[in-house]
């Protein structure tokens, strides 16, 4: 994780709780810019799930689990790693920030 953190230029870590929706929903003008970070994500509960990753798909996200496998949306892990670029990075690259 280290690694990850030193080498990402932007990187936000959201886990509160259950109220996640609202944080994205409160930096959708950043997960829209033209720099959009790299979020460690952390959900609790099935409608809080949803709800983040719709708006993380909407914004041009993708999916990957924390140790640098694709998923096909957030729905399946609790914990994971969301990019932007609609899956842009390789797993080699996703892998090198972990």
């Amino acid at each position: 994780m280290i690694g990850f953190l030193s080498k990402a230029k932007r990187i936000s870590k959201i886990d509160v709780e259950g109220t996640d929706g609202d944080v994205l929903w409160g930096a959708r003008d950043l997960l829209h810019s033209d720099r959009p970070p790299r979020i460690l994500m952390e959900t609790h509960g099935d409608e809080v799930a949803m709800d983040v990753n719709a708006q993380l798909k909407e914004a041009g996200y993708c999916f990957y689990t924390v140790e640098g496998e694709p998923l096909s949306d957030g729905l399946a892990e609790r914990h994971y790693l969301a990019c932007p670029g609609k899956g842009n990075e390789s797993n080699s690259q996703v892998m090198a920030l972990s």
